[in-house]
C-alpha cells in the first residue's frame, strides 16, 4: 500500500513548492491539498493600505449619513471652528501631505530626480507667500551664491556646522539687502522675498551645492529644475478652489495621502522616465598625504577612510593625527 498523501502528518509549513519575496508560495495545507498563500510582506502592505483608505472612508460616512449624532461626529472630526488667524497654518500643514504624494510619484513613479523628499514641498510653500516668478529668481540667486562660497568654506576647514550657520546667515542678509533694494528702488515686489522662509532657502541652496559637488554642473541643474517644477505644480494643486475648506470639513481624508504613498512605494515604483536624468559625475579617487617629516622610528600605514563618501587613501603617522 502507498502512504497517505500527508493528509495526517503535513502542516502548512512543511511542503512549499514556490518561494519567492514577491510571488505566492504554494503550500500543502492539514488536510493535503495544495493551497496558494501570499506572502506576509505583501499580505502586511496590503492590510495597512486598506486600513489607511477604510478608516477615513468610514469616519466620513459616519458624518454624512443622517443619523442623530452625525452632528456630534462632525464636530470632533473636523477643523471648521479653529481661529481665523490659524488658517494660513492650517493650510500650510495640510500641503505637506498633498505634496507628499506629488514628490513620490514623481521619484519613484517617474524615477524623475529632485533635491530631495522635502524640499520641493517646502519650496511650494514659500511660493504660496511670495509668488513663484519672485521666488524662483530670488531661489536661483541664492543657490547660485551658495554654490560659489560653499567651496571656499569647505578649503578652509569648516565642518558643517559651521557651514550651515554661515550660510544661514548670508542668505537672512541676502534676504534684507533684496528687501532694501525694492523699497529704494520702488519694486514692490522685491518685499514679498522677505516673507519666504530662510530656512527653505537655506536647506535648498545647500542642497543644490552639494548635489553640484558630487554629481557634477549637468545633475545638479536637472535636480534643481525638476525640484522648482515639482514645487510649481504642487503650488497649482493646493490653488484648486474648495481644496482647503474640503480637507477642513473631512481633515480624516489626509490619510489616504498616506495610504496613496504606500501604494507608489509598494506596486508603482516603475520609475518610467528614469532614462532623462542625466548621468552622475563621479568624483576621481585622490591621495591625500600628510604633510610630517618621515621618521625612522615611527611606522605609516595606510588607511582607508571616507571623505564626502569618497574613498580616500591617507597616509597616516603614528605620532600625528587627522584632525
Amino acid at each position: 500500500m502507498p502512504p497517505p498523501i500527508l493528509a495526517a502528518t503535513a502542516q502548512p509549513e512543511d511542503i512549499e513548492l514556490q518561494t519567492s519575496e514577491n510571488s505566492n508560495k504554494i503550500i500543502v495545507d492539514k488536510n493535503g491539498k495544495l493551497r496558494q498563500v501570499k506572502p506576509k510582506s505583501l499580505r502586511s502592505w496590503t492590510s495597512a493600505i486598506l486600513l489607511l483608505f477604510a478608516v477615513p472612508a468610514l469616519i466620513a460616512a459616519v458624518k454624512i449619513l443622517p443619523w442623530a449624532g452625525a452632528a456630534e461626529v462632525s464636530h470632533i472630526f473636523s477643523l471648521t471652528e479653529l481661529p481665523p488667524h490659524l488658517l494660513g497654518h492650517v493650510q500650510r500643514l495640510m500641503l505637506m501631505p498633498l505634496g507628499v504624494v506629488i514628490v513620490v510619484a514623481f521619484r519613484l513613479g517617474l524615477g524623475i530626480r529632485v533635491l530631495g523628499p522635502v524640499r520641493p514641498i517646502l519650496i511650494a510653500i514659500a511660493y504660496q507667500l511670495t509668488g513663484f516668478v519672485v521666488g524662483t529668481v530670488f531661489l536661483l540667486s541664492i543657490m547660485i551664491l551658495i554654490a560659489l562660497i560653499r567651496p571656499l568654506l569647505r578649503s578652509a576647514g569648516m565642518p558643517y556646522f559651521g557651514r550651515i550657520a554661515i550660510v544661514l546667515s548670508l542668505v537672512s542678509f541676502m534676504v534684507l539687502i533684496t528687501m532694501q533694494m525694492g523699497v529704494m528702488l520702488g519694486v514692490h515686489k522685491f518685499l514679498g522675498v522677505g516673507l519666504m522662509p530662510v530656512v527653505v532657502l537655506t536647506f535648498a541652496a545647500e542642497g543644490f551645492a552639494k548635489t553640484l559637488y558630487h554629481e557634477g554642473v549637468k545633475s545638479a541643474s536637472w535636480c534643481a529644475l525638476m525640484t522648482i517644477c515639482i514645487a510649481a505644480l504642487i503650488t497649482l494643486y493646493a490653488a484648486i478652489p474648495g481644496l482647503y475648506e474640503f480637507f477642513r470639513q473631512f481633515p480624516e481624508l489626509l490619510l489616504t495621502q498616506v495610504g496613496l504613498v504606500c501604494v507608489i512605494v509598494r506596486f508603482g515604483s516603475f520609475k518610467a522616465l528614469e532614462f532623462l536624468n542625466p548621468p552622475i559625475v563621479v568624483r576621481r579617487r585622490k591621495t591625500i598625504r600628510s604633510k610630517s617629516k618621515k621618521s625612522k622610528k615611527s611606522k605609516k600605514s595606510r588607511t582607508p577612510i571616507k571623505e564626502n563618501g569618497n574613498d580616500v587613501q591617507v597616509l597616516i603617522d603614528n605620532k600625528n593625527q587627522l584632525s
